[in-house]
């Protein structure tokens, strides 16, 4: 008999700049991944620049079994958008990418106003996603780097096996008002799918 892999407390980053970002050295996800390194907290870190790429970085995402997704990208809130891929392409399309079910998954988004809408609610509507943080408006690269490598600080220094919804909710509010950032969370009701900001 098989035994199934148990889900890893890690973060796996998927990171898709601009390419002045590059130029500009602006890895937020890359700095992320030292970060976590250096606290020992189990990190992938992948660097793409195309949707179809994204599409095979979320099934090694979904293979090795972690618990929490990281992206750095840039969008707005009607999606999200890789550095090749001019335009953002919806919640739903994102949300499709994914195949594995009943992991309970937890999706971070380093991307503009991305939580700002009803769009990510809906287009995510019946993901496998337990939760969604991201920011509600736009969000500078520093204040974005900062309060990541603070947030995992916070939630790994914490985490035990039970790890809920309430937990995540604190923390991004505790970081959300010294950092003067607007962070949110969306939390998914367990029987209809659909998600909600927690407040």
């Amino acid at each position: 008999m098989l035994l199934k892999k148990k889900p890893i407390n890690g973060v796996f980053i998927i990171e898709s700049l601009s390419l002045d970002d590059e130029n500009n050295e602006q890895f937020e996800g890359e700095i992320l991944k030292r970060i976590l390194k250096l606290v020992e907290i189990p990190v992938e870190y992948r660097y793409i620049r195309t949707k179809e790429e994204l599409q095979v970085m979320i099934k090694q995402f979904e293979k090795l079994k972690y618990k929490y997704l990281h992206l750095s990208c840039h969008g707005n809130s009607s999606g999200i958008a890789m550095t090749l891929d001019e335009l953002s392409f919806p919640f739903e399309k994102f949300k499709n990418m994914f195949r594995s079910s009943n992991l309970k998954k937890r999706l971070f988004l380093s991307s503009c106003s991305v939580v700002g809408g009803e769009d990510i609610k809906i287009g995510m509507h019946g993901s496998d996603f337990i939760s969604i943080v991201g920011p509600k408006r736009d969000i500078d690269f520093s204040d974005a780097a900062i309060f990541w490598a603070a947030f995992y600080q916070q939630m790994f220094k914490y985490e035990s096996d039970v790890f809920e919804n309430d937990d995540i909710f604190e923390i991004v509010k505790k970081l959300s008002s010294v950092l003067d950032v607007d962070m949110a969370c969306l939390v998914r009701n367990k029987e209809s799918k659909i998600y909600y900001e927690k407040s």
